[in-house]
């Protein structure tokens, strides 16, 4: 049983169909790309430091490890944008084997005095900076982000 009837000109139909599937894909090609900071930090004997930053099209950002750590994204008016907690990964836990019966017979914590990190963080257009507070919520860096800002005057 065919329910639909194809017309007897295919390539009309063809057409016809090619077009309707054009106008079903417009909303998605004009649709704004959203963008994300991707910030490069090193840490080391407590002191943190930018490697780099560039704005990157959203697409599928790895999971954050929350922790101590915040980032504050800053307007041109002084307004909070965004806060995004984090944490370096300073601690390795690993376990020791017996080399002869293969088992575990031990392990522990290894504190490491430094790390690397990438931070992934919301973009905004009007952005002015970054900044990055320790456990103590000391700011500990103030990453410049008006160049990667679209524009330079305050929202309201």
């Amino acid at each position: 049983m065919n329910f639909i009837k194809m017309p007897k000109n295919k390539k009309l139909y063809l057409s016809i169909l090619s077009i309707i599937l054009i106008m079903l894909n417009i909303p998605f090609s004009l649709a704004k790309t959203s963008h994300f900071y991707k910030l490069n930090l090193n840490y080391q004997n407590g002191t943190i430091s930018l490697r780099s930053i560039e704005v990157k099209p959203l697409m599928k950002v790895e999971k954050q490890i929350y922790g101590d750590y915040s980032a504050e994204i800053v307007s041109f008016n002084n307004t909070i944008l965004n806060t995004t907690y984090f944490d370096f990964p300073l601690e390795i836990y690993f376990d020791t084997i017996d080399e002869t019966t293969g088992e575990i017979n031990g392990g522990g914590i290894k504190i490491l005095n430094q790390a690397g990190i990438v931070l992934f963080l919301p973009y905004y257009e009007n952005a002015k900076e970054i900044n990055i507070y320790d456990k103590n919520l000391d700011n500990v860096l103030t990453v410049d982000a008006s160049d990667l800002s679209k524009t330079k005057f305050s929202y309201c």
